[in-house]
């Protein structure tokens, strides 16, 4: 899949748009994240004679927003994305500048679970495409491998979740809650030099912290 940021953009904007322009009167949710990643594992395969190379990251900032429309009380389906700063990967003999970073486009799902009082709790999946950056310090560790990689390009960014949210504001046309939810997040994407090309995986534990405004 080739796109770029403008594109996937336009694409998320569109979708937004459509929701907002359809949408009753308290049916549109919109969540501003401010999140992490605790915890994350990047694997390349075919990295060091063809086996698989498995490093852990440094924890990063990442950024987003999502739309949803709420079909129901239960059900609430939109679009997102996440832009994740840069975090290095921590390998024998490697600096902090060999960073990297993904930036998620996707569509999501929203289930709420359980209500008591002003508290509920809710399940999130998410599917769609992940944008991989790279510093120049990143790709000159395949330079013993073959060279250092010419190229990068995404793939598949999938990601599940459990949260509370505590209703902080509730008017007769707006609501506002507040969220936190922690979940698993999978990220591919492919590294390529002149003789070869590496998949590559990036596994985390992603914590976010969010504003949700009803309207």
């Amino acid at each position: 899949m080739n796109l770029n940021i403008r594109q996937l953009f336009a694409i998320f904007l569109i979708t937004g748009a459509a929701f907002s322009l359809s949408a009753r009167t308290e049916s549109v949710r919109i969540r501003t994240i401010a999140g992490m990643e605790p915890i994350g594992l990047f694997t390349v395969t075919g990295f060091g004679g063809g086996g698989r190379s498995s490093w852990s990251t440094g924890y990063g900032f990442t950024p987003g927003l999502e739309v949803y429309y709420i079909l129901n009380q239960r059900i609430e389906v939109g679009a997102g994305f996440k832009w994740q700063l840069n975090r290095r990967v921590f390998r024998d003999g490697g600096g902090s500048d060999e960073t990297f970073s993904f930036i998620p486009i996707y569509i999501t799902a929203r289930f709420d679970l359980t209500e008591v009082d002003r508290f509920s709790t809710y399940a999130l999946l998410k599917l769609g495409y992940a944008v991989f950056q790279t510093s120049e310090e990143f790709r000159d560790i395949w330079s013993t491998d073959g060279g250092a990689l010419t190229s990068t390009g995404g793939g598949i960014y999938a990601a599940a979740a459990l949260g509370v949210m505590l209703n902080i504001k509730e008017r007769p046309k707006w609501g506002l809650d507040l969220s936190m939810d922690i979940g698993y997040a999978f990220q591919s994407a492919t590294g390529t030099n002149p003789g070869k090309s590496y998949p590559i995986s990036y596994q985390t534990m992603s914590v976010d912290l969010a504003l949700d405004w009803r309207f």
